[in-house]
């Protein structure tokens, strides 16, 4: 990696930084490149996301490299955080370097690399994160069930539940996290212990509602009313109605939980979690 990919050249304010980056773009070449990475070391963080935002207008094959060293290298945080958003841009381009990186390195490396994989959202870097979910170091596999959470797929998925169902509460808070933003569902044997730990019950809740098994009942009602999105005060229209059905709890199936559909807001998110409450019981 050259000097110019660690800290940024020259002493002009980051108006004209960018303004040359912008220059640098329009006529390509390599010139492009070594302006870009240079751009991703800057000590200013609108020339870096300038950067990261355009990554895309350069030769990936000769991106690639400099964007793999900028994400290993420890001399520049701001560098490696923007080289780690690239990842995003380049997508399956960066997955073969990032795969190699990660068999040839050791230590904390390592996690920044299995951040970048996530970034790509990309099938083909699962095998190298199940394999990281295998290492001792638990803030290496927490990196790993993080971006299995952003790839998602049934793979990803398995292997999450695996780690659910782990004696490490340290794995098994960070799997029920990632199971709960990819929108997956557990069993009920596994997250149904987990309610009743302080640090786990939160999520635990959420994916309880999933499960929809009526033995989740008696630990969604503990309490008396209990929202898993955890939103707002009912209306007293919903009260009233939650009344007239003798409804202690509802279980947000798909407002808030439900993996495709966006969190609906305000009044709208208990509605829809009402009437999937009810479809449920049918």
């Amino acid at each position: 990696m050259t000097e110019s990919t660690v800290t940024a050249v020259g002493t002009e304010d980051a108006d004209e930084r960018l303004a040359k980056l912008s220059a640098a773009l329009s006529v390509g070449s390599d010139a492009a490149v070594d302006a870009l990475c240079a751009a991703l070391a800057d000590e200013d963080w609108r020339v870096r996301s300038e950067a990261i935002a355009r990554a895309g207008e350069v030769d990936p094959t000769a991106l690639v490299p400099r964007v793999v060293a900028g994400i290993v290298q420890f001399e520049n945080v701001g560098l490696r955080n923007a080289s780690i958003d690239v990842a995003e841009v380049l997508g399956e381009h960066v997955v073969p370097a990032l795969q190699d990186a990660f068999t040839s390195l050791v230590g904390p490396p390592r996690r920044f690399v299995v951040a970048a994989l996530g970034k790509t959202a990309s099938l083909d870097a699962t095998s190298v994160l199940e394999a990281a979910c295998d290492d001792p170091d638990e803030n290496l596999v927490a990196a790993a069930l993080d971006a299995l959470a952003r790839i998602g797929g049934p793979r990803a998925e398995a292997r999450i539940l695996l780690e659910v169902s782990s004696s490490d509460p340290y794995r098994r808070v960070n799997a029920l996290d990632a199971l709960h933003r990819l929108g997956g569902a557990a069993p009920l044997e596994l997250v149904e212990g987990a309610v009743d730990d302080p640090v786990l019950r939160g999520v635990a809740l959420a994916l309880l509602g999933r499960t929809r098994d009526p033995r989740a009942v008696p630990k969604l009602t503990e309490g008396g009313l209990q929202s898993t999105i955890g939103l707002f005060r009912p209306t007293p229209r919903q009260e009233a109605r939650m009344r007239d059905l003798n409804l202690q709890v509802v279980v947000p199936i798909r407002a808030g939980f439900g993996g495709s559909d966006p969190m609906p807001k305000g009044a709208r998110a208990l509605d829809l979690a009402l009437g999937d409450t009810l479809a449920g019981m049918d």
